[in-house]
């Protein structure tokens, strides 16, 4: 890429040639990273448009795997209609830093439903005994939720804080009983409705 020529640019993302143009998921879809305090923001459903020919409707794609390093944000829009987020599964790696790391919903205007989809749905290491990796509330909290969908989904949460890692959004029903693992505290601090 040309781009990475120029002094001083690092490139952040690459693009993987004709995948626009397949009717497949694009691999530049299947991982997120995103490192230390860098903050991230989510388009629509987590998905780029994307057609199977220019003359078909265009369809999501999904994201599968979110991982947040240090104090990285991921930011979810301020939605005007009821939308969905779908992954495979969210990774916290918190080793240091001031900034909190996190999964905001921020504001939107109705309801914003994360969810997640895998057999490990989130896995939390948490070293930093000054931060709190946290997946917070809407600012009116029912305008946002999270949703387990897998038949055992697990919450595995680690490391040496005594505060492990906080889902302040409100949990609702979806798959089957949530499993906490790990040695880590898990909070859980919405008006949860799930089983």
């Amino acid at each position: 890429d040309l781009v990475s020529r120029i002094p001083g640019n690092a490139p952040v993302a690459f693009r993987m040639p004709c995948c626009d143009s397949m009717n497949s998921v694009s691999p530049i879809s299947e991982v997120i990273v995103v490192n230390q305090s860098s903050v991230f923001s989510m388009p629509h459903a987590v998905s780029r448009p994307r057609r199977a020919a220019p003359s078909e409707p265009m369809a999501d794609s999904v994201f599968h795997y979110v991982t947040l390093n240090g104090g990285a944000t991921l930011n979810f829009f301020n939605y005007t209609g009821a939308t969905t987020t779908t992954l495979n599964s969210l990774t916290f790696n918190n080793d240091g830093g001031t900034t909190q790391p996190g999964v905001r919903f921020n504001n939107p205007t109705a309801l914003h439903t994360l969810v997640l989809s895998g057999t490990n749905a989130i896995t939390v290491v948490n070293n930093n005994l000054s931060t709190t990796p946290i997946i917070a509330a809407a600012a009116t909290a029912g305008n946002s939720a999270v949703q387990f969908t897998n038949a055992a989904p697990a919450i595995n949460v680690s490391g040496v804080s005594p505060t492990g890692f906080i889902i302040q959004a409100p949990i609702v029903t979806g798959g089957g009983a949530i499993t906490k693992t790990g040695n880590g505290s898990l909070v859980l601090s919405g008006a949860n409705t799930f089983n």
